[in-house]
């Protein structure tokens, strides 16, 4: 370590951070001094007077600082860091913030967690998703006394309006809307507080010995024996509880009906429909309440109301007013059990009354028969304010979660401590499709102003200051943070001035190139709190971090090329670097600016229940005369293909211009033959003055890795099997052969509709087809093949992401059935593939160093070399 002394300045209002300057002790510093500090990532700049660096006093700096040189430091210096490690180190769970509301559903232990973060260093990472329902999904409600059911997606447009958001479609939420929900083992009423759209979401199908059905995400917990399990952990056989079919005390409730008075043709508002031949009805508890109003008997009201000459007394209309029975019974019609009320007041009246404690079903439990993948599709959840805040849907009892209450109440928990002013306003930048859900929840969870930042310009600039919230979707968020708006008021959403955002699905700006990912990056940058929510917070590799590093702490993280040279392991490319995982060197120092300042509830240990994946590899041998084309590639980037253009009588060549060009012909050769051919762009290449010419490759027969699926697949004649590749091409080929071999083949590829995509699913998962053929890139994610017990490679993508995500198109909720899950690689031997198994083992270290969970590495591609 080298020699330098640190001083940390006094704070400075005008200034975000205090600052810690570096200087020598002779007080010069020259370069290879300067170099020592080259690679961390903090922003710096030399002090004044010269001879120092600056670097700002945030956490990450003074550990990466503290790694670099011998401390001589000052003891305030060094009594910050203990205090902020202590801090960090020890996040208490926020119970209560000022703005939640007294009547909202109190958060959970894991979210008042999360909220602990977020409020120990103002702002943070929350890596976990909610569970959703379908919008078919059906709920038993009462509002005012009256029971109904009604699809949960209709629930949410009541509870937050139609397209044209008018009265019309949209209930008075000051009449309070029940569900049905378990209580120590009985059906009771709680609370709807909130309702909401979560945004197209995969779900499955959940069967029981019954028949009873829901579709969920895999997410969503559902109470079993157990206790509160998330459907991917659900076995078949769990018994699941749901609602029984008798009340409470084992006997059904008679019906009890108002009695009426007939023949009333004087009176205006009598039913008048034929009723037996008795028309002109009138329910007694109204006219005993008209008769009052009249100061008359009862019988004398009724005589009058007989004939046609009462236009002098006074009526009840029943479309303004109701007349309630105070103990509920509808066959107690004394005089003093009448109350003549508005509507409205009678709705909450009867909503209110009893409903939470009355015993409505016992619960009864279901084995669980089917878990089955069903498709994307719109979901949606609620809030339910009474505890336990679980719900009956479809019959079954579950239960909703969500990351949106840990972000809310740890923003709430910064402002309590001074992280956040009061009266800041806070934007949450989200998928467009989750708008309305986050207007609704902090409507729900805080007593603060949210609004919903859409429309035209002129529109969005008018909600300038009328708000504490602004819910933005990405699109909106980058055209009104960005100066390039073409209007006098250029950035509508800088303007608000904002000092804390919610960045929801934040991978969505992982792309540090994209201008969305630019503007909405320094947008966050800019403010002093900032939450970025996924669930997946990387796709690629540890690299994907960085923008929303930056977006949380830009002091810290202001550059990703110092990020990546410093933390990360790469190996050099054509044209750039590629990551393989974290710099061992550093993982210490990197975990270390990263404590207290993200959390993740990962799936650990889940989906226990489903048959082992058993890997073996089927090496195969190139012919002779493609073994000799092939290390022509390889050596010279040219081959010699075993054709004659018959143009120029001469032997076709196959050229690689580039690398990577090379490792995509090297790809493409190891598996089968291939026809050239050649095209002119019309184009000049700009450092010769040629023309460009277009290679062409199609593979064709003879292939050996088609070759060798067949073999697989007559092994297994009687088993329904998936084949992947990254190469449409060969998928096609592969598929041919098939054909010709009488199997029933079906194809899951790019190009083709989702209809048609569907169409296949549903046809293998039936048993109507023998095998399905996919690429990688269409077939890897989003879809349930769980029918296959076999999944073949014949080529494996570069990508560990995709490799593991296509095995799990197989090995996932549904294939129970199956006693193991064969997972076979079709290896070209002394051939590229061999490298690419290295690289997915690089990439799978790297993501199990990210995740600290070495299984990661440990299993894949069970660990075959």
């Amino acid at each position: 370590m080298s020699q330098f002394i640190a001083e940390l300045t006094a704070p400075d209002p005008h200034k975000r951070f205090r600052e810690l300057v570096l200087i020598t002790p002779d007080g010069l510093m020259d370069e290879s001094e300067r170099a020592i500090l080259s690679d961390v990532t903090p922003a710096s700049h030399k002090s004044t007077p010269p001879g120092g660096i600056v670097f700002p006093a945030t956490w990450p700096s003074m550990v990466q600082l503290a790694s670099e040189v011998a401390w001589h430091t000052l003891p305030q210096l060094r009594g910050a860091m203990a205090a902020e490690l202590a801090r960090r180190g020890a996040v208490t769970p926020v119970e209560n913030a000022l703005g939640l509301r007294a009547d909202a559903p109190p958060p959970r232990h894991y979210q008042k967690v999360g909220a602990g973060v977020i409020a120990a260093t103002g702002g943070g990472l929350v890596f976990d998703d909610p569970g959703c329902l379908s919008g078919d999904t059906e709920l038993i409600l009462n509002r005012a006394g009256r029971g109904f059911r009604m699809k949960i997606r209709d629930v949410v447009r009541k509870f937050n309006g139609g397209p044209e958001r008018n009265h019309r479609h949209t209930w008075d939420l000051s009449i309070p809307t029940m569900v049905q929900r378990e209580v120590d083992g009985a059906m009771r009423s709680g609370r709807v507080v909130g309702a909401w759209s979560s945004g197209v979401k995969t779900t499955y199908t959940v069967t029981t010995s019954t028949g009873r059905t829901i579709r969920a995400t895999d997410e969503h917990p559902f109470l079993t024996d157990r206790g509160w399990l998330r459907l991917d952990e659900l076995c078949m056989g769990d018994k699941v509880h749901v609602r029984g079919t008798q009340k409470g005390d084992g006997t059904p409730r008679a019906k009890r009906y108002y009695r009426e008075r007939a023949g009333l043709y004087g009176h205006p508002y009598a039913n008048k429909r034929d009723h037996k031949h008795s028309p002109y009805r009138v329910p007694v508890h109204r006219l005993i309440a008209e008769a009052r109003l009249n100061g008359m008997e009862y019988e004398t009201f009724v005589t009058w109301c007989r004939n046609a000459s009462a236009n002098n007394l006074v009526f009840i209309d029943p479309d303004e007013f109701a007349v309630h029975h105070i103990d509920h019974d509808p066959l107690n019609n004394d005089d003093i059990n009448l109350r003549v009320m508005s509507h409205h007041d009678h709705h909450v009246l009867h909503a209110m009354e009893g409903k939470t404690n009355q015993v409505l079903f016992k619960v009864a439990a279901e084995s669980i028969t089917a878990i089955e993948y069903f498709g994307r599709e719109e979901t949606f959840d609620i809030a339910v304010a009474d505890d336990p805040h679980n719900f009956v849907a479809n019959g079954f009892v579950v239960h909703n979660t969500g990351k949106t209450l840990t972000a809310i109440l740890g923003l709430l928990a910064c402002r309590d401590r001074g992280h956040l002013p009061l009266a800041a306003p806070i934007v949450v930048v989200c998928p467009n499709s989750v708008i309305d859900s986050w207007v609704a929840a902090w409507h729900t969870w805080t007593t603060l102003r949210a609004v919903a930042w859409r429309g035209n310009v002129d529109r969005r600039t008018r909600l300038c200051g009328v708000a504490d919230v602004y819910v933005v979707g990405y699109a909106t968020a980058a055209n009104d943070f960005s100066a390039d708006h073409g209007t006098s008021h250029s950035q509508p959403l800088a303007d608000l001035r904002a000092q804390a955002m919610i960045i929801d699905e934040c991978h969505w700006i992982k792309n540090p190139d994209a201008l969305r990912s630019q503007v909405i990056r320094k947008a966050a940058a800019a403010m002093p709190v900032v939450v970025g929510l996924s669930g997946t917070p990387i796709t690629h590799n540890s690299a994907d971090l960085w923008p929303i590093l930056y977006a949380t702490d830009s002091a810290s993280w202001p550059s990703r090329e110092r990020y990546v040279r410093r933390y990360l392991r790469t190996v050099p490319g054509d044209y750039d670097e590629t990551v393989v995982g974290l710099n061992p060197f550093r993982e210490p120092e990197f975990r270390m600016c990263l404590l207290g300042r993200y959390r993740s509830l990962r799936k650990a240990d889940v989906l226990t229940q489903l048959p082992p994946k058993v890997y073996s590899v089927r090496e195969i041998e190139l012919p002779s005369k493609y073994r000799t084309i092939y290390d022509q590639m390889e050596n010279d980037m040219l081959a010699h293909l075993d054709e004659v253009d018959p143009d120029t009588g001469e032997r076709k060549t196959l050229p690689a211009f580039t690398v990577l060009a090379q490792l995509m012909r090297l790809n493409q050769l190891a598996a089968a033959a291939a026809d050239v051919t050649t095209e002119d762009t019309g184009e000049l290449d700009e450092l010769t003055g040629e023309p460009k010419i277009a290679v062409h490759v199609t593979l064709k027969d003879p292939s050996w890795k088609v070759d060798a699926l067949a073999e697989i697949m007559e092994e297994r004649r009687d088993r329904q099997s998936l084949v992947f590749a990254p190469s449409a091409q060969l998928i096609r080929l592969a598929g041919r052969r098939l054909e010709r071999e009488g199997y029933r083949v079906g194809y899951v590829i790019g190009g083709q509709t989702a209809a048609e995509r569907t169409e296949v699913i549903d046809a293998f998962q039936a048993g109507k087809l023998d095998v399905v053929l996919l690429t990688t890139g269409a077939g890897g994610v989003g879809i349930t093949l769980t029918a296959a017990d076999t999944v073949v490679f014949i080529q494996r993508p570069w990508s560990y992401v995709d490799a593991s995500q296509a095995e799990d198109r197989a090995h996932r909720i549904g294939s129970e059935q199956h006693e193991r899950v064969e997972i076979i690689d079709i290896v070209a031997k002394d051939t590229v593939e061999t490298r690419i198994r290295e690289v997915l083992r690089d990439k799978a270290k790297s993501l199990a160093e990210l995740l600290e969970d070495p299984r990661i590495q440990r299993d894949v591609l069970g660990g075959l070399k």
